[in-house]
């Protein structure tokens, strides 16, 4: 599900995009503009990458995050595959650890072919994040019932559950790059980057 008003916003930028990369590609080809005019209307181009910037990172600093998540598969993705993997991922959360909220941005790589994924993430589940320590009851094969200690943290759950969507196995690991949010850093700081790249996709679920 993603958030009335950022749905609205991402709309109206992949409308106006491909106005923006047409008036790009004229400013750096046609000779007929001066170069004030020229510089008049990227100052306009910037002011609305900017806008949108803020709007976006203004939002996403106000939710309380966990994680800040790069997702990488052995696999070529595309942008709809890069989709159908992270509203798996989100899915798969919600059925077996109680859910998340999770804004992910795909970007293509620099020197392949291919897309991978930054993600914020807030797990809902609060024991996970904060890597309690649980006692479980488990019963042996001759009856006996005994405790034992285990530690599912939020790391585990996250890179375990990515490797189910994405349909790992121990010779084809998709490999995941897990940090804490640091809030003084805030949204723009981890993916305000990737949000205005021509060829890239977000989206929020919740």
């Amino acid at each position: 599900m993603c958030i009335p008003y950022l749905e609205t916003l991402a709309n109206k930028e992949k409308k106006k995009r491909p106005i923006v990369v047409g008036l790009l590609k004229i400013l750096t080809k046609k000779s007929g503009f001066s170069d004030r005019k020229k510089d008049f209307f990227m100052d306009l181009i910037m002011h609305k990458d900017k806008h949108i910037l803020n709007n976006y990172a203004n939002f996403l600093g106000t939710l309380d995050w966990d994680y800040f998540c790069t997702f990488t598969t052995g696999y070529e993705l595309t942008l709809k595959s890069a989709r159908r993997a992270m509203q798996r991922f989100h899915n798969k959360i919600a059925q077996n650890y109680g859910g998340s909220i999770l804004f992910w941005v795909a970007e293509p790589y620099e020197c392949k072919d291919g897309f991978h994924t930054h993600a914020l993430l807030k797990l809902k589940n609060e024991t996970l994040t904060n890597e309690v320590r649980r006692k479980v009851k488990t019963t042996l094969s001759n009856g006996k019932i005994v405790d034992f200690v285990i530690q599912e943290t939020g790391f585990n759950v996250v890179k375990d559950t990515w490797q189910l969507v994405t349909k790992a196995h121990e010779k084809n690991y998709n490999r995941i790059e897990l940090k804490r949010y640091n809030k003084k850093l805030g949204a723009k700081h981890y993916v305000g980057k990737y949000i205005l790249k021509t060829r890239s996709d977000y989206d929020i679920l919740i």
